[in-house]
């Protein structure tokens, strides 16, 4: 719809998981394929490759969700700008 100010993110986030059907004996399917890219982070959009790297295999749970932000969080060095401090974006990553 029509906006009365330009509306510019401050921190973006998109993740987009694959799963494998579980075998018998586990009780969640297992990721397989994992892609997490920060946007308003820095002058381009990023990936984070380390938390990318950390949920394969893994079944999606808060611990593994906990570790992945945290190497989201840890990777991203993000700029300061009239919007939001760098500090401040890396805390929301």
């Amino acid at each position: 719809g029509l906006r009365l100010a330009l509306a510019i993110s401050l921190v973006s986030l998109a993740v987009v998981l694959d799963f494998n059907a579980p075998p018998v004996s586990d009780k969640m399917p297992r990721i397989t394929r994992a892609r997490i890219t920060l946007g308003s982070v820095a002058t381009t959009i990023v990936r984070a490759v380390e938390a990318e790297a950390c949920l394969l295999g893994e079944e999606l749970n808060e611990a593994t969700m906990a570790l992945a932000a945290q190497r989201a969080m840890n990777s991203s060095h993000p700029i300061d700008d009239v919007r939001a401090s760098g500090e401040y974006r890396q805390a929301m990553v």
